[in-house]
């Protein structure tokens, strides 16, 4: 018998082999096949592909609408033809949304495809708002105005139109001091000048005033108007330049009499003071200073074995050789340190002490703010009567404010 060659039953063994590990991968793939298609499976149960065109009221594409989930983050955004596609599943509520149109919701149910047509919001459109020279529909308005309506001026509580006017417009920059009778700051788009002034001007009820808002009521004022671009303010020119703030007062109404009140109190109050040191604590703090140091009778001190104090006690003699103690001309320093000095024993409780965080700051303030207003009248004569009180007490001393108003 022939025997084969030893290199072809190698090869024969090797292919064996190969063919063994093929299968078993394949048997291996085709089983984790059928668990992934088992999961998609399961997940295309719970979705369906919606699909659809989204136009306007004149039949044209609109593009960039929003298709989202109704509270989800899950959304898509139309294409330039107005088209869309989103998986979502049943009784999933869908949302169409653009700026400057109704939205839209749409439940989910057995449909695939959804045509949707939105139509404009006119929201606002109408409103009328006040300009230089009248009342215009916002609609028809071509200057750069904000609107600021009482319901959102009273929503923080104010006390000043300032105050009631941060973070209400963009474009309008409002800076208040830190005390409670600072005077506020107002730049509309920034300052214009380096050399002259910055504020805006501000018109009540048709008459421009160049100051004294902080004595203005905010609950008697109805509407804020801010004119900001040139075509708005020129009305009002070089007066303008910075700027317009129309302010409209409330007005009586005919009908029944109301009768409105409104008013607070707030306390304020330190948690705590910083930690110092009182008089006879520094003194010694200051001997100690100096208790490895030697008086060099020049004015100065050099370090020395036989220092000032060493290990002694405190002495007066001692502290009259201080140049910190004695540098003050009044003598206020000696004079209350001679105090602690009884009968030639230091008593640190008799020392003279001040402590400026107790002078300058109160330890608690009550403020006050009360409004009441009368409305009423008839179609020929309407009346509004409103009458405010105002105290204001910072923490800081000499920090308060107090405003009476009759309108």
């Amino acid at each position: 018998m022939v025997k084969k060659p030893s290199g072809s039953i190698f090869i024969s063994e090797m292919l064996k082999k190969a063919m063994l590990i093929s299968l078993m991968c394949s048997v291996l793939l085709l089983q984790g096949t059928f668990w992934v298609l088992a999961v998609d499976d399961s997940d295309n149960l719970q979705q369906r592909a919606i699909s659809g065109r989204v136009v306007d009221i004149n039949n044209e594409p609109m593009a960039g609408v929003n298709v989202t989930v109704k509270d989800a983050t899950i959304g898509v955004l139309t294409g330039t033809d107005g088209s869309y596609l989103i998986s979502v599943a049943p009784g999933t509520i869908l949302t169409f949304s653009f700026v400057g149109y109704e939205t839209q919701e749409i439940t989910i149910g057995n449909q695939s495809v959804i045509n949707v047509t939105l139509s404009e919001s006119l929201t606002g459109l109408d409103e009328v708002v006040v300009v230089g020279y009248g009342t215009v529909k916002k609609r028809d308005l071509t200057g750069s105005v904000a609107t600021v309506r009482a319901t959102d001026l009273m929503a923080n509580t104010p006390t000043t139109i300032q105050s009631a006017l941060q973070g209400k417009a963009a474009g309008v920059l409002i800076a208040s001091g830190n005390a409670v009778n600072s005077q506020a700051t107002i730049r509309i788009r920034g300052n214009r000048s380096i050399s002259a002034t910055n504020d805006p001007l501000f018109v009540i009820d048709g008459i421009p005033v160049t100051g004294g808002m902080e004595t203005i009521n905010p609950n008697d004022v109805e509407s804020i108007e801010i004119l900001k671009d040139a075509s708005a303010t020129a009305i009002y020119g070089s007066r303008g330049a910075n700027g317009v703030i129309l302010v409209t007062t409330k007005k009586g109404e005919a009908g029944k009499i109301s009768v409105d009140y409104e008013g607070y109190a707030s306390v304020g109050k330190i948690d705590r003071f910083r930690r110092v040191f009182n008089a006879a604590e520094y003194a010694e703090f200051v001997r100690d200073a100096n208790r490895s140091y030697v008086y060099d009778g020049n004015g100065g001190y050099s370090l020395a074995e036989n220092s000032l104090y060493g290990s002694e006690k405190p002495d007066y003699n001692f502290d009259l050789q201080m140049p910190y103690f004695t540098q003050d001309p009044s003598g206020y320093v000696l004079e209350s340190l001679g105090q602690g000095w009884v009968n030639g024993v230091w008593t640190p409780s008799q020392v003279r002490d001040f402590n400026w965080q107790m002078e300058g700051f109160r330890d608690e303030t009550i403020s006050h703010n009360h409004t009441i207003s009368i409305r009423g009248g008839s179609e020929n004569t309407k009346v509004y009567v409103s009458g405010s009180f105002m105290d204001l007490k910072g923490i800081q001393v000499q920090s308060y404010r107090k405003r009476y108003t009759l309108r």
